[in-house]
């Protein structure tokens, strides 16, 4: 997995900086089953995903952030 995916691992609070301000959250990993649920909505905003997930061996962490 890709640095980034690691430190959420190790590190779930991030902070979410945007125009409106910043948010604090806690990032956690799908289950395969909830992931499996959300990847064909993922889909239809990023088609890409799909050739990308086509090229690597590896399951696509798919990560949720609830606010804190």
């Amino acid at each position: 997995h890709p640095g980034w995916y690691r430190n959420l691992v190790v590190n779930p609070e991030v902070k979410v900086e945007r125009n409106q301000g910043s948010q604090r959250y806690r990032a956690r990993s799908l289950s395969p089953e909830e992931a499996g649920k959300v990847w064909p909505k993922l889909l239809a905003l990023y088609p890409t995903y799909a050739d990308y997930q086509k090229k690597t061996t590896r399951v696509i962490p798919v990560v949720e952030l609830t606010p804190i």
